[in-house]
């Protein structure tokens, strides 16, 4: 064998083992937010206005959300977690009658994860945080005319089974891990918006934004 087919053997092999360890790693990623999977029941809100999101398989969830009021189906949406060209985590929201956008991912924990886009109008960032058994806390915000604006959205989790319509005993989920006690934190401003987030979100939050400087 030539020197030039073992450099040739060597930077195959090299390739593959990077190939490998980009695997693992997007696999380690998506299998920290396998909680997110289930069906999800909005608190106060009419029976069928849910969130229901596939387990990780292929390295994508895939997920659609409805509102109904009044017994009318109002606004629906389209939802991806996947990763991207660049090998990043991304979420992509399509809601009804508009394009998708594509979050990227800026922090997650056992329990939390947070994707952000700072060019979308609203919102901003997206994230999601398992609070208990069966409880799943999501929450949009983003900077309007210079303020700060954000909304939650807390979710029972729900039997899955179609012919129960999700009427059926919520469904228990794996209690997380407590994070350590944080008090709420004030906004921090950087150059392009402020970051910060509601009580019901901030040690979780916090400790991710912090994680992203």
């Amino acid at each position: 064998m030539t020197r030039t087919q073992l450099g040739a053997l060597l930077l195959v092999a090299s390739g593959m083992s990077l190939a490998s360890s980009n695997a693992y790693a997007q696999q380690s990623v998506m299998n920290s937010i396998t909680w997110l999977a289930g069906c999800w029941q909005a608190e106060q809100a009419e029976m069928g206005t849910q969130e229901h999101w596939l387990p990780p398989a292929g390295n994508t969830m895939l997920g659609v959300s409805r509102t109904v009021k009044q017994g009318k189906t109002v606004a629906h949406e389209f939802l991806q977690i996947r990763f991207n060209s660049e090998g990043k985590l991304v979420y992509i929201a399509q809601p009804s009658g508009q394009a998708e956008t594509t979050f990227t991912l800026i922090g997650n924990s056992d329990n939390s994860v947070l994707f952000e886009n700072l060019q979308h109008d609203f919102p901003q960032r997206i994230g999601y945080q398992l609070l208990g058994t069966g409880k799943l806390m999501a929450r949009i915000e983003g900077v309007v005319k210079g303020k700060l604006k954000g909304t939650d959205f807390p979710m029972q989790k729900i039997s899955c089974d179609a012919k129960t319509n999700g009427q059926a005993s919520p469904m228990p989920s794996p209690t997380p891990p407590n994070p350590p006690a944080v008090p709420p934190q004030p906004c921090r401003y950087h150059t392009k918006t402020p970051r910060c987030y509601a009580p019901a979100l901030a040690v979780d939050f916090v400790g991710l934004l912090a994680q992203t400087g």
